[in-house]
């Protein structure tokens, strides 16, 4: 009698088991968005991020990417970040999505949303050998030059890793849009000498 009770338990908590699994296996395939909404309710970051990527791989949509961009942030994901970065920061909406979230903070930005996704972006892909790419995308963002900016994140990287190479890449791609780039104070002269003495070696 005893065993055929715990052969009747036994089989009851596998089968559990089993429909668990594949109720996750179903939703995963069928919602990955709300599988990447779960995991990040229950604490699962990284888990959070592999399923934000996967929802943006479906419909390739802006909010689908800020959010897997966001998490990607918060998890740390230096790659995920280097590989979506770019077209994150340089899509249309990407403007109007920063002054949101500023707007949703009341005012009291310090470090305004443009300038943080630009230096998570610009950072990231230095960091994971994409130089060229941190560059360029450094100087595209950069309209007005503020110690914050995308283009003075790029050129603080330089200085603090103290390389050349990176220097002259970043110095390059100033040039190419100086024209464009205002500074309210005497900041930008400073930063761009100490970044071509960087460059020089």
């Amino acid at each position: 009698m005893k065993n055929t009770m715990l052969k009747t338990v036994l089989f009851t908590i596998i089968g559990l088991v089993v429909a668990a699994a594949v109720s996750v296996g179903a939703v995963s395939a069928a919602s990955p968005s709300q599988m990447g909404n779960f995991c990040e309710g229950i604490g699962l970051t990284k888990a959070s991020v592999y399923y934000a990527e996967k929802a943006y791989g479906r419909d390739s949509s802006f909010d689908r990417l800020a959010v897997l961009i966001d998490r990607s942030v918060y998890a740390g994901d230096v790659k995920r970040i280097a590989v979506y970065g770019a077209t994150f920061c340089l899509s249309e909406e990407f403007a109007g999505y920063c002054r949101a979230k500023d707007e949703e903070q009341g005012g009291s930005v310090t470090f305004s949303s443009y300038d943080f996704y630009g230096y998570e972006a610009v950072y990231s892909l230095y960091r994971c050998g994409s130089a060229l790419q941190s560059a360029e995308l450094a100087a595209v963002m950069t309209g007005e030059y503020t110690s914050r900016c995308p283009l003075a994140t790029a050129i603080r990287i330089a200085l603090e890793e103290k390389d050349g190479e990176y220097a002259s890449l970043v110095y390059g791609f100033y040039q190419g849009r100086e024209e464009e780039i205002t500074c309210a104070d005497g900041l930008l002269g400073e930063d761009i000498a100490r970044l071509r003495e960087t460059a020089n070696g």
